[in-house]
């Protein structure tokens, strides 16, 4: 009998990337990574109407951008982009605490 691996983790640096993009420290990385599935799980709960595809999270210095591949952006966009404002802001608060 064989074993049972991901797919995706062959399909890795052919066809498909890696959902979160970032390097740290020792000390670092229980935190960045916590915070990388609190925030997919937030974001697949508040936005499951908006037919979520993907979440991809890129970690810089000073800053994070997720970039979330949807069927239907306008759920998440919202009428003048005011959805995306609620969204950074909720962001900040429950996931990204300092």
């Amino acid at each position: 009998m064989g074993r049972k691996v991901s797919p995706t983790i062959f399909r890795i640096g052919h066809t498909t990337d890696w959902l979160s993009k970032w390097f740290s420290d020792k000390q670092n990385m229980p935190k960045f990574l916590s915070q990388d599935i609190k925030a997919r799980e937030y974001l697949a709960k508040k936005l499951s109407k908006a037919g979520i595809d993907k979440i991809n999270i890129e970690r810089h210095p000073n800053k994070i951008t997720i970039n979330i591949l949807s069927a239907k952006p306008g759920v998440i966009i919202g009428r003048g982009g005011e959805g995306v404002e609620i969204l950074v802001k909720e962001l900040k608060l429950n996931v990204f605490k300092k």
